[in-house]
């Protein structure tokens, strides 16, 4: 990736060497509470400021189509999903998120949010894109920063 601001080039390139020193698989949780779906991020979700894991733009259409996909049923209160994720391929990965960037992104530290480009593969190859925003909880999952690339997979709903 090559930009023009040298600063935005600095800061890809440092989140490009955190991003090799975290590619461990990560587990996490999702359940909708009513009509919202929230991320149970550790050490955030048992807090009282659970509320700021609530999953806006295209994730809750994401998750419902998983759940869906998964189950052959709509998600009601209470549905959990959840899926392993790693920012970098693996084998069974079948959810893709791309993290879009340029000139006018916001700085990449904790509190901020990033967009992504999200896609999910089936027979057939990806569905359509979603373009979807993770608020700056996402840097708590992945130790203070966005990745550039997350691969996803379901394996488990309740």
């Amino acid at each position: 990736m090559i930009f023009d601001n040298k600063d935005i080039q600095k800061k890809v390139e440092e989140n490009l060497q955190k991003e090799a020193d975290t590619s461990e698989i990560k587990q996490l949780s999702f359940i909708k509470i009513a009509e919202s779906w929230y991320a149970k991020v550790p050490g955030v979700w048992d807090t009282s400021n659970w509320q700021s894991t609530l999953m806006v733009s295209a994730f809750p259409s994401l998750l419902e189509e998983l759940y869906e996909k998964e189950t052959g049923e709509g998600a009601k209160d209470k549905s959990e999903i959840t899926i392993v994720i790693r920012n970098e391929w693996f084998f069974s990965a079948n959810i893709y998120l791309q993290r879009v960037l340029d000139e006018t992104s916001e700085y990449e530290g904790e509190g901020f949010g990033a967009d992504y480009k999200i896609m999910i593969a089936d027979d057939t190859g990806f569905t359509r894109p979603y373009i979807g925003w993770l608020c700056g909880v996402n840097t708590i999952v992945w130790g203070g920063f966005h990745p550039q690339e997350i691969f996803a997979r379901v394996i488990n709903t309740i």
